[in-house]
């Protein structure tokens, strides 16, 4: 199994999150991956450093509007006054008729989905890290030539994440942008072979590509929460 991570992605630590209305330290932390990585580290394998492949192949999923407002976000935010360390909103100008906003906190409300995802001044280059790895995985040769496991070590995670809005402790849906990279790549149409990108989570599963963004030849499957059971040319976004 070849193992990439992107270093950039220990940049994103949130501090706030709210559970029934109360403040919470937020528990999508840089040492969750660490764990991980050392875990595979014992296991023997090598971390392999993601290939930089730009910004092109996550505009493919996500708007221009929302990757100008998660590279400037934190920046704006904390030129305002009073503004908390973090981009929080305290807003949701989502209604159709509402129009897009023009204001840094109307923007944050419209972007961000619920209070899961805090952007500070290291969440942009975390999350874009994290694409990067998701990308190296999917591009592996070896992958795309049929072998049958890659993984990509991610902070933060991708899969919760919409084409315009942050949600779920999520900014960029890296199993989308891997699943479209794959794609693009000339992955195989038939059913039996094509790439299904399915969350494998504590609370559910839930299929990122087909209902979220519009990944023609990407169809939701189903599994068990433990994420076992998938056929070849799978990937899972697994939260540990």
């Amino acid at each position: 199994m070849r193992v990439f991570a992107d270093e950039r992605h220990l940049k994103h630590r949130p501090e706030a999150f709210l559970i029934r209305g109360r403040p919470h330290q937020n528990r999508e932390q840089p040492e969750r991956a660490l764990h991980l990585r050392h875990a595979l580290e014992r296991a023997g394998y090598t971390i392999s450093p993601a290939r930089d492949f730009g910004l092109e192949p996550v505009a493919r999923v996500h708007t221009d509007r929302y990757l100008r407002f998660l590279q400037q976000a934190h920046a704006r935010w904390r030129a305002l006054d009073d503004a908390a360390p973090e981009v929080i909103p305290n807003a949701f100008p989502v209604a159709p008729e509402a129009g897009y906003p023009t204001s840094d906190a109307g923007q944050a409300g419209f972007h961000m989905g619920e209070m899961a995802c805090p952007i500070n001044a290291g969440t942009w280059r975390a999350a874009y890290g994290s694409a990067q790895a998701a990308l190296s995985d999917a591009d592996a040769d070896a992958v795309l030539n049929g072998a049958s496991v890659s993984y990509g070590l991610r902070h933060p995670p991708g899969h919760h994440a919409y084409a315009d809005r942050a949600t779920g402790y999520c900014f960029l849906n890296n199993a989308a942008i891997a699943a479209q990279h794959c794609l693009d790549r000339g992955c195989a149409r038939e059913p039996s072979s094509i790439w299904m990108y399915i969350t494998a989570t504590g609370h559910r599963i839930s299929s990122t590509p087909a209902l979220a963004f519009n990944l023609s030849r990407c169809m939701p499957i189903q599994a068990n929460s433990t994420g076992v059971g998938l056929t070849c040319h799978a990937l899972a976004c697994c939260n540990f």
